[in-house]
């Protein structure tokens, strides 16, 4: 997992801000978290969706992440009779931190859709977070930084 350093009020976007530190979630942690499910469109934002690229290059071995990058067929139906590859969720830990994951998982070679503590559960057991700083990019990545919506 990603950890996203966060950059400094006005620097600029440098090789240095992309860097990225490991991170890691044992199955025994338990962070109080507040989920909350992205519904509005973000305006773009050219430095966050530079940083999205990269960090979707360095999260491929993640399987969520690697479901798109590789263009997966797998889909879920939904009740409007729309269907999703990706539903991607921003929680927030007791120390700010925010973690993005999927709330559609793969299981047994199916999509599945978990609940909002069921998806947490899932990807502190399988180490799918990816984990930011700062959360108005964490907010940015959920809504547009994998899938543009």
């Amino acid at each position: 997992m990603i950890l996203y350093k966060k950059a400094q009020e006005g620097a600029p976007l440098s090789k240095d801000l992309l860097k990225a530190k490991e991170y890691s979630l044992t199955p025994k942690q338990e962070v109080p978290m507040s989920f909350k499910m992205p519904t509005k469109k973000t305006a773009d934002n050219p430095e966050f969706a530079a940083m999205s690229k990269v960090l979707n290059q360095r999260n491929k071995h993640n399987p969520w992440v690697k479901r798109k990058l590789e263009n997966s067929p797998l889909k879920i139906d939904n009740a409007d009779g729309s269907v999703s590859s990706h539903k991607l969720m921003t929680s927030t830990g007791d120390r700010g931190e925010t973690y993005v994951y999927p709330s559609i998982v793969e299981i047994n070679g199916k999509l599945q859709e978990l609940s909002p503590d069921r998806a947490w559960g899932h990807a502190v057991v399988n180490k799918t977070a990816i984990r930011f700083d700062d959360a108005k990019f964490a907010d940015y990545y959920a809504k547009n930084g994998l899938i543009k919506h």
